[in-house]
């Protein structure tokens, strides 16, 4: 029980010193970290296997356990294992298969031999066996499947182990592995992605902040400026959510937004082309003063296919009302009339400081 602490010390004591030494390259791409969990002789039974690799050549420990079995009536007490070796690997980390030959010195088997009778002895057997197998998997999950191969010679201490050399063993380990390092990759890979993206949206939203004060400005001098000279020029709101104004001789432009308009509160952007949020229209020979209720009846409508419009909210908290002004740039009108195709296009209209 004193040799089992004492191998089970020195097992862990060598495990965290290896992590620690290697982990602090854990970015470099030719080296791995695996922890597994398994069974067989692989894995001390039932239980973890910590390998380290670089390139084709890796070293592993193992710590498992061997639960309480009968054979042959003969009860075979339970035990506590480690064990290590050094693997060889054919082909590159990049292939999905990856054939290995290594060798192994550690817990091989608890045994029992009907030769042996009731004389005392050792079943836990220590020793030197070859393996060879496969890993399945690519980056960080895989499989591990191994065949050990133990002459029976090549043990430790034969005269506590009776009769055990007299055979050739061969036994079967498996498990499933996670490579440690290529995770840690992973994972900064994606924290980095991630500060990029929430770098470029902050930046995004600056931009956009910054553009959108600049277009409330200007819409604001524009109103300030044109204020006296458009007084006279029809224009209003018709419903809750359509605005219109004169910009020739019976001749009007109407922008219908698909939801109220006191909605968009503050500076709002839309592209006519969207054709989701907002519509220019051109209405022609209207000749009324009641321009809404014309509007539901008249054919002579034509709709705008490009361009920019800037809608600015302003709310007065203290009168409950709102001020609303639009500007338009660009904004493209073509139809389709008698076969004969007709484009107007507006550099600007801008619409001015109505009440809500």
């Amino acid at each position: 029980m004193i040799k089992q602490s004492k191998i089970f010390f020195l097992f862990f004591l060598l495990n965290t010193c290896f992590v620690h030494v290697f982990a602090q390259r854990s970015l470099n791409e030719n080296r791995f970290f695996f922890v597994k969990l398994g069974k067989g002789v692989s894995y001390g039974g039932l239980g973890l296997n910590t390998e380290f690799r670089e390139r084709r050549v890796g070293g592993y420990f193992n710590f498992g356990y061997a639960p309480e079995n009968e054979v042959q009536s003969v009860k075979i007490s339970s035990s506590y294992n480690v064990g290590g070796g050094l693997n060889y690997y054919f082909l590159s980390s990049e292939s999905s298969v990856k054939p290995k030959l290594g060798i192994y010195y550690g817990w091989l088997q608890n045994y029992y031999n009907s030769l042996i009778g009731t004389t005392v002895y050792n079943p836990s057997v220590y020793g030197a066996a070859l393996v060879t197998g496969f890993d399945f998997g690519e980056k960080i999950v895989f499989f591990d499947l191994n065949l050990v191969f133990d002459s029976g010679f090549l043990i430790y201490n034969k005269e506590s182990h009776p009769f055990y050399s007299s055979n050739f063993y061969v036994s079967t380990s498996f498990g499933l592995g996670i490579n440690l390092f290529e995770l840690n990759r992973a994972l900064k890979r994606q924290i980095h992605i991630k500060k990029i993206k929430a770098k470029n949206i902050e930046t995004s939203i600056e931009n956009e902040h910054k553009n959108i004060n600049q277009e409330q400005e200007a819409v604001e001098e524009k109103c300030f400026g044109l204020d006296n000279v458009v007084a006279s020029i029809s224009k209003g709101l018709c419903y809750e959510n359509i605005v219109y104004q004169q910009v020739a001789t019976n001749k009007y432009v109407v922008i219908k937004f698909e939801r109220n308009i006191i909605d968009y509160n503050g500076t709002n952007n839309f592209k006519v082309e969207d054709d989701l949020f907002a519509h220019a229209y051109l209405v022609e020979n209207v000749k009324t003063d009641n321009f809404c209720h014309v509007l539901d009846k008249t054919n002579k409508i034509t709709e705008a296919k490009q361009g920019t419009i800037t809608l600015y909210v302003k709310e007065n908290a203290i009168t409950e009302t709102y001020k609303i002004s639009l500007m338009l740039k660009n904004v493209a009108f073509s139809s389709n009339d008698k076969n004969i195709s007709n484009e107007q296009i507006f550099d600007e209209i801008v619409i001015c400081n109505l009440e809500y």
